[in-house]
Parts: structure tokens; sequence; C-alpha cells
């Protein structure tokens, strides 16, 4: 995944994330912290808006299944 198809993701709040890989949900939660710095809210924004919750559980999911 390049970063221009995280941000489409991200926008989609449909998308499953289910087939991203470990790497992949880290670098959702890379953006939200840069861009943080950028755009303050930007972080905050995405964790009431659950999109934080549902990549933080999947990265668990990930582990628990050893599927990394």
């Amino acid at each position: 995944m390049n970063w221009n198809d995280g941000k489409e993701i991200l926008e989609n709040r449909n998308f499953d994330i289910s087939n991203c890989s470990i790497v992949d949900l880290c670098k959702f939660i890379t953006v939200f912290t840069r861009n943080d710095r950028f755009s303050d809210g930007f972080l905050s924004e995405h964790i009431k808006n659950g999109n934080v919750l549902k990549i933080v559980s999947q990265i668990k999911s990930l582990i628990d299944n050893e599927k990394y």
C-alpha cells in the first residue's frame, strides 16, 4: 500500500482493514500522529470517530493469531 492509498482508505468509513498488514496498520497510526503536528486535532478526530480503536484492535487480533 502506498501513502495515497492510505488516505483514500481513511476517508472510506466502510473500508475493511482486516486485509491490511501490521506494517500498513502502523502506517495509519504514523499518519495520525504526524498529521496532528500540522493539523491540530487530527489525532483526536480519529480517536473520536473510532479509527484508532479499529486499527489498534486489528493489530492486537493479528498478534493474538500470530498473523504477522
